[in-house]
């Protein structure tokens, strides 16, 4: 008995061929990029959330739009607006908002806000009334927050201004780091409520 290959195995070789090529084109999109880099979700008016490990709200962020890349673990924000929720046993809880034309997060780690980013206490009394700058990482696990652009902090009867920023939501400290040989120039610490 011989073998001769039949029309049949022909035709679904180049069938298979042909699924082939039209598998590999859909992973293009019309600029020849692969669509495996396009965003998991894009969204306006965008709310999220983050709790602590004990179920705790921790975190609550706001913004016109955002694009989520699940691969790289990422979102893009425009005017994003982050509340920062203080729990100090039994307290009310305390806030602090931080707003920004821009920011970048890495999901569970920090937030680079940038563009006219202004931190503000939500409730009273405070230990300042604001703090401004053009850029400035939250960590968002830990409520600390850091920049070495300058930085203008306002509150009731002073102000200062320095650069290379340390500060601290959930103890209310912060340090500009300024000063002569990378030493302090202002350490705040507030006092007890």
């Amino acid at each position: 008995m011989r073998l001769v290959p039949s029309r049949s195995l022909a035709f679904s070789l180049l069938a298979f061929a042909l699924s082939f090529g039209l598998y590999r084109l859909a992973l293009q999109d019309d600029r020849g990029t692969s669509v495996r880099g396009l965003p998991t979700l894009v969204a306006d008016n965008y709310h999220g959330e983050s709790f602590t490990p004990e179920g705790v709200l921790a975190n609550a962020l706001d913004s016109t739009h955002a694009v989520y890349h699940e691969r790289a673990g990422t979102l893009a924000l425009d005017r994003p607006r982050l509340v920062h929720y203080r729990h100090e046993g039994g307290k009310d809880t305390e806030r602090w908002q931080l707003n920004a034309d821009f920011a970048d997060v890495l999901v569970n780690d920090k937030i680079f806000m940038r563009g006219n980013v202004v931190l503000v206490p939500l409730f009273r009394p405070a230990p300042i009334n604001r703090a401004e700058t053009d850029e400035m990482t939250l960590h968002t696990q830990s409520g600390t927050m850091e920049t070495r652009a300058e930085v203008r902090v306002y509150s009731s009867g002073w102000q200062d201004v320095g650069k290379d920023f340390h500060g601290n939501l959930n103890d209310e400290t912060y340090t500009l780091k300024d000063g002569a040989n990378g030493g302090p120039h202002a350490v705040y610490f507030p006092s007890k409520r």
